[in-house]
């Protein structure tokens, strides 16, 4: 057998030299052990405490607008962005004082997949489409299926397809995009929305809140006429918990009659099509808008049930990202808050249907008031947008807003949501986009 190290050191030496060498021995490694683990937790220490102070560090959304506000040229425009930087915060703090509670930590998402699979991966392509010329609209529809998207949102526009009175049908335009779309292989979500002049008071606009009969009548003709082009998904109205769509100003129970007379209507015209809700889009509750899970409540509690095969929502949620546990991002209501879109179905038994979102997406320019972030950022967002839908149980597909900007002009957000730039030049997200569907 080996001998032990003190075995060893005592044949040369004596019991009192053993003895005093084995506390120099323990001391030593005592000393040793000490010193080699403080670089250890100094490690822990600063992993701990490195992101709680970068936190710390992080300028807030009004500091960052006031930031961009201080670059106009003129001091006419500094003062103007800056007012607007003051007016959105305000807007913010009112707004996370009036949505849903969050809960303390998100709760965990499912592990199992989305049932939709591949049909998960939509594009919205906005209202005005259908009026391009013939060689802007392809080059349009040639971008959107250069993504490799199975879904296009289409908006079937009453006010334009009626716009000549009640027994007067236009369904060219509208048929032109269904049409390009479904020989490119993609399927069409139309949105049937806009009450046309001759259906709505005098001096009133396209948004305002319709006649049932009026609405499930053309429904009906809008879904019997599409079945015939390969459309079997409606969605009924837009962003009816706006004041901005639906005029005067959004009400529950309107809506739930105009839902309740639209479903049977086109069940009863295409008994295979899915009947969605009216998208819901961010919003706080203030006695002019309704946020989203008051307004799905509001449906149920106006006898709206059986009206509808799935929910639809927007779940914008920027500068925050999807997932993120923010009572005021549309994205965490889906299921996070409380009460939720998820929890309101499950109350109400229907567990079973699903959330389509029918809008999602961030602007990449636009007023420093509406936060827009960058190129990049946007592709980040619908990476992150994707890979948590598709770990849904109760998702739909997700529909990206929108193809292509809408303008250059920087007066307005709205014309810098797209997957391309105006001129048909990618952006990040299109690549993007091109790698989830295939991910």
């Amino acid at each position: 057998m080996r001998p032990s190290p003190s075995a060893r050191l005592a044949r040369p030496f004596g019991a009192l030299a053993i003895a005093a060498i084995v506390v120099l021995v323990l001391v030593a490694s005592v000393a040793t052990a000490t010193a080699a683990s403080r670089p250890a937790k100094a490690r822990i220490a600063n992993a701990t405490e490195k992101p709680a102070a970068q936190a710390s560090k992080r300028p807030s959304a009004l500091t960052r607008c006031l930031r961009r506000a201080r670059k106009a040229r003129s001091a006419k425009t500094r003062l103007a962005k800056r007012r607007a930087c003051r007016l959105a915060a305000k807007r913010a703090r009112a707004a996370r004082r009036k949505t849903p509670t969050t809960t303390t930590t998100p709760p965990p998402t499912t592990t199992t997949p989305n049932s939709f699979g591949g049909d998960v991966f939509g594009v919205s392509t906005g209202g005005t489409i259908q009026n391009e010329d013939a060689t802007t609209l392809g080059r349009d529809l040639d971008s959107m299926a250069g993504t490799h998207t199975h879904w296009v949102r289409v908006d079937i526009n009453w006010a334009q397809i009626q716009n000549g009175g009640p027994s007067s049908y236009n369904w060219g335009a509208i048929d032109r995009v269904v049409q390009g779309a479904t020989a490119r292989g993609l399927k069409i979500l139309g949105t049937i929305d806009y009450t046309p002049g001759w259906a709505r008071p005098s001096g009133t606009s396209a948004s305002f809140g319709p006649d049932p009969t009026q609405y499930a009548t053309f429904a009906a003709t809008a879904a019997q006429h599409y079945a015939a082009l390969g459309v079997h998904a409606y969605e009924v109205w837009n962003e009816p918990n706006l004041t901005a769509s639906w005029t005067p100003k959004p009400d529950t129970a309107a809506y739930t009659r105009m839902l309740k007379a639209a479903y049977p209507a086109i069940k009863g015209a295409d008994p295979t099509a899915t009947v969605l809700t009216g998208g819901t889009a961010p919003a706080p509750s203030d006695g002019t808008q309704i946020a989203p899970v008051d307004f799905l409540n509001g449906i149920y509690a106006n006898g709206g049930a059986g009206s509808f095969d799935a929910v639809a929502h927007h779940p914008y949620c920027w500068p925050a990202n999807p997932g993120d546990a923010q009572g005021w991002s549309a994205w965490y209501q889906m299921y996070g808050t409380s009460p939720s879109l998820r929890s309101t179905m499950i109350a109400n038994g229907d567990s079973a249907k699903k959330i389509w979102a029918t809008e999602f997406g961030a602007p990449t320019n636009g007023p420093a008031s509406s936060n827009p972030v960058s190129e990049a950022t946007q592709a980040s967002m619908l990476t992150k947008a994707y890979q948590l839908y598709r770990s849904y149980d109760w998702a739909g597909p997700l529909f990206f807003y929108q193809g292509r900007d809408a303008g250059t002009t920087t007066d307005t957000r709205e014309n810098f949501f797209g997957l391309t730039r105006y001129d048909f030049s990618a952006k990040p997200a299109y690549t993007a986009y091109q790698q989830a569907t295939t991910s």
